[in-house]
């Protein structure tokens, strides 16, 4: 007798394998894509936050005041990291004006709640600026200048988060308003960080560049 013919073993049926197919094919790229984010996020992240180095008071010339730009991370309200570092270094430099700069959209909180901050902290309202128009870092500076026509040769403070330090420090100086970055809020620090502030911070930088905003597209010390 013949042998019997081969039996093969049923297959999947064509709609089941497709969908298999399809459902593993959106785990691998997604897989793929959140690595790849978060690898260049953190690398990104990582050269943001350093580029400039945490600060050092190591000249003895007085402090004619300190910057802090409005803002908030994650939902931050203040007092804030920014606030509080500005708080400690308007009382270690008594004699120092403090410049809250940034919309009541953009701060968290208005210029009026800055202020009564700041105050709560013991700051004489006469060493308080509030500059409250701007929408943007590049606003930021521009109005911060104008408003206190600073020396050239004085000693200016800028607080703010410290991905955000490099694209602000080159603002001011397109502003023709130099000053010493104080950086705060380490997003590397913190369960909390996005990849997709960083890259919006990327484009920014690249933006303000191209726009003339800012002096350098990568500003360092």
């Amino acid at each position: 007798m013949p042998p019997p013919p081969f039996q093969h073993s049923p297959e999947p049926r064509p709609k089941l394998k497709s969908l298999i197919g399809v459902m593993l094919l959106l785990m691998a790229t997604s897989s793929v894509i959140w690595l790849e984010r978060l690898t260049i996020g953190e690398f990104a992240l990582h050269i943001l936050e350093k580029r400039f180095p945490e600060w050092r008071n190591s000249s003895n010339e007085p402090v004619a005041g300190i910057i802090v730009l409005g803002g908030t991370f994650d939902g931050q309200k203040f007092p804030g990291a920014r606030v509080q570092v500005a708080i400690k270094l308007a009382q270690r430099f008594p004699n120092a004006k403090v410049v809250f700069s940034g919309m009541e959209e953009t701060a968290g909180a208005g210029g009026a709640d800055a202020a009564q901050v700041f105050m709560a902290a013991g700051i004489s309202p006469s060493r308080i600026v509030i500059e409250g128009r701007s929408r943007s870092t590049a606003e930021n500076a521009e109005f911060s200048r104008a408003m206190i026509q600073p020396g050239r040769l004085s000693r200016w403070i800028l607080v703010t988060s410290a991905f955000h330090m490099p694209r602000a420090v080159g603002a001011f100086r397109a502003a023709r308003f130099a000053v010493e970055a104080y950086p705060v809020e380490y997003l590397s620090a913190s369960p909390t960080q996005e990849a997709s502030v960083v890259f919006k911070e990327i484009i920014g930088l690249a933006y303000y560049r191209l726009t003339e905003r800012s002096d350098a597209w990568l500003p360092s010390p």
